[in-house]
């Protein structure tokens, strides 16, 4: 099994939204950006999540705060 040297693994309490970053962009995606969108049916719903989460991607600067915004320290890079 190989295992990769940039990646790093630790568990979560199961239910620990506080550490979780992932729980901020679905909450603002859930009641900020989405709030007033009614859509016409289920596969007009998904595109527009897709899309959301396509754009938030490729958002360095929102990500990063995504991350800050939880109680997780964020990772130093190995030394190498």
């Amino acid at each position: 099994m190989r295992r990769n040297t940039r990646l790093h693994s630790d568990r979560l309490p199961p239910d620990a939204p506080a550490l979780n970053p992932v729980e901020l962009g679905w909450s603002g995606l859930k009641y900020a950006q989405r709030s007033d969108f009614v859509p016409r049916d289920t596969d007009h719903r998904n595109d527009r999540i897709l899309d959301r989460l396509i754009r938030l991607k490729c958002n360095a600067t929102l990500l990063r705060a995504l991350w800050d915004g939880s109680e997780l320290p964020f990772p130093e890079p190995p030394n190498g």
